[in-house]
């Protein structure tokens, strides 16, 4: 399980099954909050740049692209596309806005309170496993040093003289760390 592999099925669903035109998932910049692409799928992929959005910590729903100033910059292009409302709903990791999923139907006022609902469950569900998949990907990590830790122990107890045990567990750290022996002396810790 990968989380562009979860976004990409998203937006996969959502067009096939959910009858938008476009769905996108981007992730946000941490220093300037615009959402860049990172999975897609309908009509339109290839303008994504020219719908930019930034991530808020609240849905932002427009069921008529024409006259809402929120679409201003994107409007044309949008129009050009054959959208007229758009959703463009959080997604969370820790309480922080990660990214968006983003919606856009060519009916207007289609975002009515039970798709608006729909959307934000949607965004949620993302949200839980996109943590699901991160706290995965720590446990693995967790394990695979101590893993390293109870092997290196049991070879430096088993070590013959103080070199042998060093160069033991530096041997290890570089297969470990997929650094040359040279490299590791040369790289500041943090």
């Amino acid at each position: 399980r990968d989380i562009r592999s979860l976004y990409e099925t998203a937006c996969r669903i959502a067009v096939q099954d959910g009858n938008f035109s476009l769905a996108w998932v981007g992730g946000a910049d941490g220093a300037t909050g615009s959402v860049r692409p990172t999975a897609c799928y309908g009509q339109g992929a290839a303008c994504l740049e020219e719908l930019a959005i930034s991530v808020g910590d609240a849905p932002v729903v427009s069921n008529d692209i024409e006259t809402d100033q929120r679409t201003a910059l994107f409007r044309e292009k949008a129009f050009e596309l054959g959208f007229r409302s758009m959703a463009s709903v959080p997604l969370f990791k820790g309480g922080t806005a990660i990214g968006a999923i983003n919606l856009y139907s060519a009916e207007p006022g289609f975002f009515n309170d039970e798709e608006t609902k729909l959307v934000e469950s949607l965004a949620a569900d993302i949200s839980f496993a996109v943590e699901s998949i991160e706290n995965e990907r720590l446990a693995k990590k967790a394990d695979d040093e101590l893993h390293l830790l109870q092997g290196l122990s049991i070879s430096i107890r088993d070590a013959k003289d103080f070199h042998s045990a060093l160069d033991v567990v530096i041997t290890g750290l570089c297969k470990a760390t997929a650094w040359t022996l040279g490299e590791a002396g040369k790289t500041p810790l943090a």
